[in-house]
């Protein structure tokens, strides 16, 4: 893969470099999430969880039966996000681990436009079960990587000091956690942040997040991660109050002020909560957007949408769009990618 060169630092660049969990993702189709055989996995509609290799085997084994698979590819937050740049044609870059096996070849194969010298290969793919039922409710069962908080090498440590925005999603082990705070250490002031914590890093609470937090220039978020992660006092309070408290933590050294020119239209840390079929709301203390989602009526998946509405807020970003636009451009990737099952609506919907 070509590499732009950036003069100011005198070394090659990626725009975008992303850091999370490499999945081979199984999406499923069953009647029901409540079918009897799937109580025991404690899955919820719109939620994720995780578990051991056994438990991902046997849910694997009752979906034989029960449900149809109808993906089977490469998957994760950020690195869905990150493949989506790639395809939009900008430079970048993954780092993470995924196993020494096939299913790893699989994981990077499906991400062949993303340059992987960041990921390291050992051990056992991580899986992620994705189940959709007749109304395109989804739960999701995740399977960690046994190893992996071990992604920090030489060669991740340059592509973070090298890019212009760097993307983090969660990972499950509390060391992934300490490790990609580690990694955002090495990040100059002029280096834009962008981080979605999912409900696995919301559930570890406000005060695990902040390392992160207080760095962050943009934070996509739900208003389930919202409420995981805010204390129950301020639970009772609306949306937006809820926003303008979190928005506290976010970017507190105000880093904002020196970022590099291809991010100009941001000249505050942003809040983007995610709404789903209710469109998004941004908050900083500047203004407030709310933009509608597009109106979708056959869904085929909805898995990922959230991956890909980052990916077009971030493309809008660094093409020079204002706020407004980038919202619209995340709205329109977030509603393409509902049309078919994980990444393959990239290869049909990006022109």
């Amino acid at each position: 893969m070509k590499i732009s060169k950036d003069n100011n630092r005198g070394c090659d660049m990626f725009h975008f470099a992303g850091c999370g969990a490499l999945n081979l993702d199984h999406i499923f189709v069953v009647d029901s999430l409540n079918e009897p055989e799937l109580s025991q996995f404690n899955l919820k509609p719109g939620g994720e969880i995780w578990g051991n290799r056994n438990d991902a085997n046997k849910l694997l084994e009752i979906l034989k039966s029960k449900g149809k698979l109808c993906y089977h590819s490469g998957g994760g937050s950020s690195a869905n996000t990150i493949t989506i740049l790639a395809s939009l044609g900008w430079n970048s870059a993954f780092i993470g681990i995924t196993g020494d096996d096939n299913e790893g070849l699989s994981v990077l194969e499906s991400m062949k436009d993303v340059n992987c010298e960041g990921v390291k290969k050992q051990g056992n793919t991580a899986i992620c079960i994705i189940l959709l039922d007749n109304s395109r409710d989804r739960a999701i069962f995740v399977s960690p990587h046994n190893l992996e908080e071990a992604f920090i090498t030489e060669t991740s440590e340059k592509i973070i000091e090298n890019s212009k925005c760097i993307h983090l999603s969660s990972l499950v082990f509390d060391r992934g956690l300490k490790n990609q705070i580690e990694l955002i250490n090495y990040l100059k002031n002029d280096q834009l942040l962008s981080f979605d914590p999912g409900e696995i890093y919301a559930k570890k609470g406000l005060s695990e997040l902040l390392p992160v937090l207080s760095r962050t220039n943009i934070l996509f978020i739900t208003e389930t991660e919202i409420n995981l992660l805010l204390s129950d006092n301020i639970l009772k309070n609306n949306l937006l109050d809820k926003l303008k408290y979190l928005y506290k933590f976010i970017n507190n050294n105000n880093f904002y002020y020196n970022i590099n020119n291809d991010f100009k239209e941001l000249n505050s840390p942003v809040i983007i909560c995610k709404k789903g079929a209710k469109g998004s709301l941004l908050y900083n203390n500047i203004k407030t957007i709310e933009f509608p989602a597009y109106k979708a009526s056959d869904i085929v998946d909805n898995t990922g949408a959230g991956d890909a509405f980052n990916a077009g807020f971030l493309d809008g970003l660094i093409k020079g769009k204002n706020l407004e636009d980038c919202l619209e451009n995340a709205t329109k990737l977030a509603f393409k990618s509902l049309m078919d099952y994980g990444r393959n609506w990239i290869k049909t919907k990006i022109a």
